[in-house]
C-alpha cells in the first residue's frame, strides 16, 4: 500500500484551488464541445426527417472523470488515469428493415495514461460496426483522401479487413477556433457525403 507523501499533502491543502481551475476549464470546453456537436445533431435530425426508415436511438453526454477499476476484491477499487467527456448521437434503421443498420457519431474529449504520449485530446468520429460482412457506406479511398490540416486521423474499414467502418480526427489543440474547426470540418467534408450515400442505399 502507497504512504501519504509530501506531494500529496501539497496536493490536498492547495485542492480548493486546483479544483476551481479543473471544474471552470471543464464546463468551459463543455459549452464549446455541445455547442459545436449541436450542428451535428441538427444535420442528423433532419436526416432522420426525410429518411424515415432510421430513427435515433439514443442522443446523450457521457462525463467520465476517472475510470474505476477493481483490485483483488469487489470491494476494492482504484482511480485509473483515464479522462472523457463525450457528446454522442446513435441512429439505427428501423426493426422492419431486414438486418438494420446502425451508426453513430462522437464529439468530445479524452485523456489516457500512455495514449497519444500523455496528451488529452479532443476528437470526432463516425462509426459502424459489424461492417465486414456489409458493403461500406463510402470506399476506403474517400476516407484516405481526407486531410485537415496537421490534424490525426483513424481508419477503419471492410476494405482493410476491419469489421468496422469508421473515421475519426484528432485535435491536441482547444481554443475555441479549433473546436469549431474540426466540427465544421466533420460536418462538411465528411458527415454530409456520408449520409447523402447512406439515404441513397436506404432507397435502393
Amino acid at each position: 500500500m502507497n504512504k501519504i507523501d509530501n506531494l500529496d499533502i501539497k496536493f490536498f491543502e492547495e485542492f480548493p484551488f486546483l479544483m476551481d481551475i479543473f471544474i471552470s476549464s471543464f464546463n468551459r470546453l463543455e459549452d464549446s464541445i455541445s455547442l459545436n456537436f449541436k450542428n451535428l445533431e441538427t444535420y442528423i435530425t433532419s436526416f432522420t426527417a426525410k429518411n424515415p426508415d432510421w430513427e435515433i436511438k439514443e442522443n446523450t453526454t457521457d462525463f467520465s472523470p476517472f475510470f474505476l477499476k477493481y483490485e483483488k476484491s469487489k470491494y476494492l477499487q482504484k482511480l485509473e488515469n483515464t479522462f472523457s467527456f463525450e457528446r454522442f448521437i446513435t441512429i439505427k434503421e428501423k426493426n422492419n428493415i431486414p438486418n438494420p443498420k446502425s451508426l453513430y457519431v462522437v464529439f468530445g474529449f479524452w485523456y489516457e495514461e500512455n495514449i497519444e504520449e500523455n496528451k488529452p485530446f479532443l476528437y470526432t468520429g463516425i462509426y459502424r460496426d459489424n461492417a465486414k460482412n456489409d458493403s461500406a457506406i463510402l470506399p476506403f479511398d474517400f476516407y484516405e483522401n481526407l486531410e485537415l490540416g496537421s490534424y490525426k486521423k483513424v481508419i477503419n474499414h471492410p476494405f482493410k479487413n476491419d469489421n468496422r467502418e469508421s473515421i475519426e480526427f484528432f485535435s491536441f489543440k482547444f481554443d475555441e477556433g479549433e473546436i469549431s474547426q474540426i466540427s465544421q470540418f466533420f460536418l462538411k467534408e465528411v458527415m454530409q457525403p456520408y449520409f447523402d450515400k447512406l439515404a441513397k442505399l436506404t432507397k435502393l
